[in-house]
């Protein structure tokens, strides 16, 4: 039911015949030149319950289509986001593919900009959700300022925007247009009878005919880069190259990370705290390595990322625990004065907001008997 020749729903109607339950739904399209047609779904219920059920359906259908709506109105609401009347993710994949193809077809780029908005949740939080409705709007008007006159500005959902950049000379006018929006965003913004500040992270991606991308690629990488903006505090990043190789090392790290835990292959280092008035040796800090197979000693800084991004650094965090407290003991053992000694342990966020931490210590405690 969706040719292009159909601008109007002028009414549906139910038929029911026959003793086998047929149910026909009849929907009549029309323009102002008059009708143009009928169709007709037809379906068999062989039960009194399937013939409701369908006529619930039918029923549901026309309060949707009611008498005299608008096709083209019916397709906007489908791709455009409620609260702030911008295209959502329908409607910015859409722009994406042709944008995408206007690129390969005329040998220029298309950026994506990939906009998430650092502190929104506190806002939420503290001013609740009517103050973060208008902040959201407050921002998509800014955002629509910001940009080029041919730039789509779309809404994805909660504080997440994207900006379709196309028909571009060159990647680094992307960037530019990010830029900008950064500027723009460091004015409040209008909520209620207060001001808010707040800064966007903006993950920037671009593709063209020698770097193809599909619309879903390019939301992706655009997303990633905006993730990492956020987490190193970058304000924007560009997903290039670098990035993508980056990604595919994190994505080995994280296929190796499970069968690494179960094999035991993460150890824990202890690195010797000092007192720098007294000059002496007062405790430890442990810190967790891999021992790869193939790649050696590996440090923290080239899997954490992978364990957090999986959940696996809860398991990482209780290897570290395990460990040292297994080690203290055995000191504890050998030498009364190493009951003086402290061992610090590096605990992840994960961790600490897991209400069964302070059980799981104490149980650990007891496993290796230190009072």
């Amino acid at each position: 039911m969706d040719r292009p020749d159909r601008e109007t729903f002028a009414g549906s109607a139910l038929v029911v015949t026959g003793a086998g339950g047929l149910v026909t739904l009849v929907a009549v399209w029309a323009t102002s030149a008059g009708v143009l047609g009928v169709d007709t779904v037809t379906a068999v219920a062989a039960t009194g319950a399937g013939v409701t059920a369908l006529c619930a359906l039918a029923a549901a259908a026309h309060g949707q289509l009611g008498p005299g709506s608008s096709l083209r109105a019916l397709s906007h609401r489908a791709s455009h986001d409620e609260l702030t009347g911008l295209p959502n993710r329908e409607g910015v994949q859409d722009a994406l593919r042709a944008s995408i193809a206007r690129a390969y077809r005329h040998n220029r780029h298309v950026g994506v900009l990939f906009c998430d908005l650092d502190g929104f949740k506190a806002v939420n939080d503290t001013m609740g959700h009517e103050a973060g409705d208008e902040l959201l709007c407050a921002f998509a008007d800014r955002l629509r300022a910001s940009v080029r006159a041919e730039d789509v500005v779309a809404r994805l959902g909660g504080d997440e925007f994207v900006v379709v950049c196309g028909d571009l000379d060159r990647p680094a006018e992307a960037v530019a247009v990010a830029r900008k929006i950064q500027k723009a965003a460091e004015r409040p913004l209008p909520v209620g009878d207060d001001e808010v500040r707040i800064t966007p992270s903006i993950g920037v991606a671009t593709a063209s005919r020698r770097r193809p991308a599909d619309p879903d690629g390019l939301l992706g990488e655009a997303d990633r880069a905006m993730y990492r903006a956020k987490r190193n505090r970058l304000g924007v990043c560009v997903y290039d190259d670098g990035t993508r190789r980056e990604d595919l090392g994190a994505l080995a790290v994280q296929r190796e990370l499970v069968p690494a835990l179960a094999d035991g292959q993460f150890r824990v280092h202890y690195q010797p705290v000092v007192s720098v008035g007294g000059r002496r040796f007062v405790g430890l800090e442990a810190l967790i390595r891999w021992y790869h197979p193939e790649r050696g000693i590996v440090g923290p800084e080239q899997f954490l990322a992978a364990a957090e991004e999986t959940g696996l650094v809860a398991r990482l965090g209780e290897v570290v625990l395990r460990e040292a407290l297994a080690q203290q003991s055995v000191w504890n053992h050998l030498a009364e004065e190493a009951r003086e000694l402290t061992i610090s342990v590096n605990v992840a966020e994960r961790q600490l907001v897991d209400q069964g931490l302070a059980d799981r210590i104490d149980e650990l405690l007891r496993w290796a008997g230190i009072p």
